[in-house]
């Protein structure tokens, strides 16, 4: 067994057990993180169901409620999401689902809750390992790599969750890296009864001012359905200034929920060595260079004296797209010259805001926050690891109209190239399955005039057919 210090490491029987499902829901750490929480409110009334799997605070699914479904719970194995510093403080997820159960697994979950039928399922499983900006597993860079490249994260278990559970429809987030060690024909090994559209999605394209924040998806539905996903992506001039103009006061009075100015006086444990190795700032000596010195990406200096990049910390300008927000990093505002706020994060992600964080014991209207502080943390986490609304709001109204038989209208636009490794998807679902529908899935597929596959078998793929 490999070890390290003086511990003992070895592999997990299972993905439940890796994943700490299995864990005794009476330990220390479940007083803060319980297993199950109780619903809060009451549903919607609504024929149409949704339901998440690893889904977070719900960002996938609130498109869906707002189109009218009722959300009805989420199975999250990740601890922080179900994080409550007491018994009585709210879930991010809870106050804004009313109605929804938050969970870890189908276990901690009482049956007579858990759904006979689904019409849309969604989650986006963990993508660290797959993203260049990656520090999950602290190795070297060469096995580093070797094992970001191996490892399936928890992909099987939500599509082994699929299986079970067998929603109408489903939606899936990652990054196509993760086809290197779960391809398609796994996908299709687990989930033959199911059309799967895998997608190189740009959220930009459907109203984000995130421009990179580039994503793969599969959409999935029975084959029973005869569902074809269309895209209808499109180009615009939002930039953040439209997003977040009005919020330039982050006085933390009260006006608006989670809009909290930072303590000038504190020195954040972030921006170290920015001027000179052991550099340490405060908030106030950031703000007053913040204009010379944080274009692009933050840079600071090494116990060498050498000036480097520090990667993934790019800041946004006042009349442009934004940079992608992540879990760990929180961008500087363009004119206040300080950290964005959890308001201004979840309105650069879609989130109205009528959609209340919830991740410190002083809640939303609390006046001074720091962003890297636990708490802090905890907000910065909630919003950047969420999907923007946008896309998924999209999928669920096509979901929506199949459901009721009507038209939905969309122009088949892409603004991404194609992505290789979502492409070779493509053709792996195909040779593999193939859609109930292959003349209308071909017609929409971004491979329809170069596709070997759909040469060989004769298809025509003529939008008249």
């Amino acid at each position: 067994m490999p070890k390290s210090g003086g511990w003992i490491h070895r592999k997990a029987n299972s993905d439940e057990e890796r994943f700490g499902l299995l864990d005794d829901p009476k330990g220390l750490k479940y007083r803060t993180q319980p297993v199950f929480q109780e619903p809060v409110g009451s549903p919607k009334n609504s024929g149409l169901v949704a339901f998440g799997f690893t889904s977070g605070v719900g960002s996938m699914l609130y498109g869906a409620q707002e189109l009218g479904f009722n959300v009805i719970g989420n199975l999250e194995w990740r601890d922080y999401y179900r994080y409550r510093s007491d018994p009585k403080a709210k879930s991010t997820f809870l106050e804004n689902f009313p109605g929804a159960y938050m969970s870890r697994g189908l276990n901690d979950t009482p049956k007579d809750l858990i759904p006979q039928q689904i019409d849309f399922l969604a989650g986006h499983p963990e993508c660290g390992r797959f993203s260049t900006l990656s520090h999950s597993v602290t190795l070297g860079s060469g096995e580093y790599q070797a094992t970001r490249g191996s490892d399936v994260s928890d992909i099987p278990m939500f599509i082994r969750m699929i299986g079970i559970l067998r929603p109408r429809f489903f939606l899936m987030d990652d990054l196509p890296a993760s086809f290197g060690p779960f391809p398609m024909e796994d996908y299709v090994r687990l989930l033959p009864d199911y059309d799967l559209f895998p997608e190189w999605v740009s959220n930009y394209g459907y109203g984000n001012i995130q421009k990179q924040r580039n994503r793969m998806f599969v959409v999935g539905a029975l084959k029973s359905e005869r569902f074809v996903f269309r895209p209808d992506e499109k180009t615009h001039q939002l930039s953040i200034q439209s997003m977040i103009a009005d919020l330039i006061d982050s006085s933390g009075q009260g006006t608006v929920p989670n809009h909290a100015t930072v303590d000038l006086e504190r020195a954040p444990g972030r921006y170290v060595n920015l001027r000179f190795y052991g550099d340490r700032l405060k908030w106030k000596e950031l703000q007053e260079i913040a204009a010379a010195e944080l274009r692009g990406n933050v840079h600071y200096y090494s116990p060498e004296g050498e000036r480097k990049v520090r990667p993934g910390t790019t800041n946004p300008r006042w009349d442009g797209p934004c940079p992608v927000l992540s879990g760990g990093y929180d961008p500087i505002h363009p004119i206040r010259r300080l950290p964005l706020t959890v308001r201004e994060r979840a309105r650069i992600q879609g989130f109205p805001d009528t959609f209340i964080f919830y991740s410190d014991p002083e809640g939303p209207y609390r006046k001074i926050w720091e962003p890297y502080d636990s708490d802090g943390q905890r907000g910065i986490k909630q919003t950047g690891k969420a999907m923007p609304l946008q896309f998924c709001t999209f999928v669920a109204g096509q979901v929506k109209a199949h459901i009721e038989g009507r038209p939905f209208q969309t122009e088949g636009g892409r603004i991404l190239k194609p992505n290789p490794m979502v492409s070779q998807a493509k053709l792996d679902f195909c040779s593999t399955s193939g859609y109930a529908d292959q003349e209308a899935a071909c017609q929409a597929c971004w491979l329809k005039d170069s596709c070997h596959i759909r040469n060989s078998k004769g298809l025509t793929c003529d939008s008249e057919t």
